[in-house]
């Protein structure tokens, strides 16, 4: 039931911020004339005690952490009706006295005034009530988080996992000054302060231009609390250094905003892991003129050199794009730790153990491919070979050699998943233990000149048979040495085909005896020929006016 009153006190407190005092609110002290029946001043000029107490509308009485109370010309108000407390008011010219309310929480609150006349002031019995409601408002929100770094760029030290949960810290903060910038120093809390479904949001501080990355939750409900504060377990699914914003909805708060909460830059974040795939690669035969070989004691480099590539993710899996920016990428070459094969288990020697193998690895380097990938590329210049050694004499065989990049960590800590990584480089060709021979020749020394064979041959796995896939080496007998006390070697050079190759031309010089003819080769074509454990360049022996022997022998041996 509305009850009616012939006189009252007007006022209208406008919505206020927790803990800013309003300034001046007009009182108006006002009654009906008998005659006009309009709004007339009630009394003029004069000091009159006001009665004033506080009613909690939301949250109510029930409902609130904290019972703060609201004051009128700095002087709490109570908040019981039966016991209002009394503030003198000046009403000058109009019947229009001010007062200055201030109240130090959030939440709608309804004050109510009462002037009772008495007979000091000669208006006993004249009851003038007045009341009014209106929201307090948060001066903002206060946004932590335990990463703040004032840099805000890539120096700052490593703080969270990209994904990884972390607490977003959000406190409902009063007025302290005007101009105030920081909202998390200094300021009063608003514990009665209650929100629901306040969006959240991020951006990147760096690196510059980076991606925003999206931040879980994507809202938050702010409850009663003394403290006024809500932690929000969050996380950010990028690297980089982040600002978070906690933004109420315009017009959300009992009809009022409440202004943007934004943290300082927070970070550095960082990957969770690396994904990683591996091209194995290929290898690349020496010879491939006819049927792709090479030759035991000789380098093999890349056809296609292995690559890996590397992928920095969240703790969810996605990709973190701002990783491979300037300042933010920790991962470097260095970083990518490799063993390379020293034998090969699949091929055995003649004394039952893995033919060993040299290989030769480059530092390799790591490139950007695109935002958020990185790739490592094996040197091109790398190179691995199957030891010449004498206990190497085998058929030939397939490469079947096992690299393994043991691990991938970078200055953060952050390794690759599921590492040590092997994998065996393709291989479409044989490797054989070959040797260059030459052939024995003898005749008269007076001849024009004496030819001797030479060619290149390879072990079947049973004998040295002529080695018809290489066309691939240039020869010249500038590399051949010999004392050449009866002859003169003609100077010649070209290159095999099909292992065959010359002859070369021996011009006798009239005088009788034996000249060796040594070839000075790479180690892959040297054999050892005396079975002594050690290779030996090829040779050949050139006689000249020595009868050789009847030709029905029982047993010769060449070599």
């Amino acid at each position: 039931m509305l009850e009616f009153f012939d006189s009252g006190l007007a006022f209208d407190v406008p919505d206020l911020t927790s803990h800013k005092p309003s300034g001046p609110v007009e009182v108006r002290a006002v009654r009906r004339d008998d005659a006009t029946q309009a709004c007339v001043p009630a009394f003029e000029n004069v000091e009159r005690p006001v009665q004033f107490w506080s009613t909690y509308i939301d949250p109510d009485e029930n409902n609130r952490p904290v019972s703060r109370a609201l004051s009128v010309d700095g002087e709490d108000v109570s908040g019981d009706s039966g016991a209002p407390t009394t503030i003198n008011l000046d009403f000058g010219p109009g019947g229009i006295a001010e007062m200055d309310v201030r109240y130090p929480d959030a939440g709608r609150m309804q004050l109510d005034g009462r002037y009772l006349g008495s007979a000091a002031t000669e208006d006993e019995g004249l009851v003038m009530p007045g009341s009014d409601q209106f929201v307090s408002v948060p001066a903002g929100l206060c946004v932590r988080t335990d990463g703040e770094c004032a840099a805000g760029d890539a120096s700052c030290p490593p703080f969270a996992r990209a994904g990884e949960d972390f607490d977003l810290s959000i406190t409902a903060v009063g007025w302290q000054s005007d101009g105030d910038s920081d909202f998390c120093v200094g300021n009063p809390v608003t514990p009665n302060f209650r929100l629901l479904d306040v969006p959240l949001s991020s951006a990147v501080n760096a690196p510059a231009g980076g991606v925003d990355g999206v931040i879980t939750p994507t809202s938050y409900s702010h409850t009663r609390s003394a403290d006024a504060t809500e932690t929000v377990s969050a996380r950010i699914s990028e690297v980089g250094v982040f600002e978070f914003q906690a933004t109420p909805v315009a017009g959300g708060y009992q009809g009022q905003t409440v202004p943007q909460g934004i943290s300082a830059p927070t970070g550095r974040f960082y990957p969770d892991r690396f994904a990683v795939t591996v091209d194995p690669g290929e290898l690349a035969a020496e010879c491939s003129v006819a049927a792709p070989f090479s030759y035991t004691g000789q380098d093999i480099g890349w056809s296609l050199a292995p690559i890996l590539e590397i992928e920095p993710l969240s703790v969810q899996g996605t990709r973190t794009l701002n990783y491979t920016e300037p300042g933010f990428q920790r991962l470097s070459a260095s970083d990518v730790a490799r063993t390379t094969p020293m034998a090969d288990t699949t091929a055995l020697n003649i004394e039952d153990d893995p033919l060993s193998v040299t290989a030769n690895a480059g530092p390799g380097s790591l490139t950007e491919v695109e935002p958020g990938l990185l790739q490592f590329s094996y040197s091109t210049a790398d190179t691995v070979r199957y030891n010449k050694l004498p206990e190497a004499r085998v058929a030939p065989i397939e490469p079947d050699l096992e690299y393994i990049v043991t691990d991938i960590t970078d200055a953060d800590g952050v390794t690759g998943e599921n590492a040590p990584y092997e994998f065996t480089p393709a291989a479409d060709f044989d490797v054989r233990y070959g040797r260059l021979t030459m052939d024995n020749v003898y005749g008269p020394e007076n001849i024009p000149e004496l030819l001797m064979a030479f060619r290149l041959e390879y072990w079947n796995g049973s004998r040295f048979v002529v080695n018809t896939a290489d066309s691939c080496p240039p020869w010249t007998t500038d590399d051949i040495t010999s004392p050449a006390e009866h002859h003169t070697l003609a100077a010649d050079s070209g290159t095999f085909s099909g292992g065959e190759a010359g002859p070369l031309s021996l011009q006798p010089e009239g005088s009788q005896g034996t000249d060796t003819l040594t070839w000075a080769v790479e180690e892959w074509l040297q054999d050892d020929v005396n079975e002594d454990g050690t290779l030996d360049a090829p040779s050949a022996l050139a006689t000249f006016g020595v009868y050789r022997g009847h030709d029905r022998v029982i047993y010769w041996r060449e070599r």
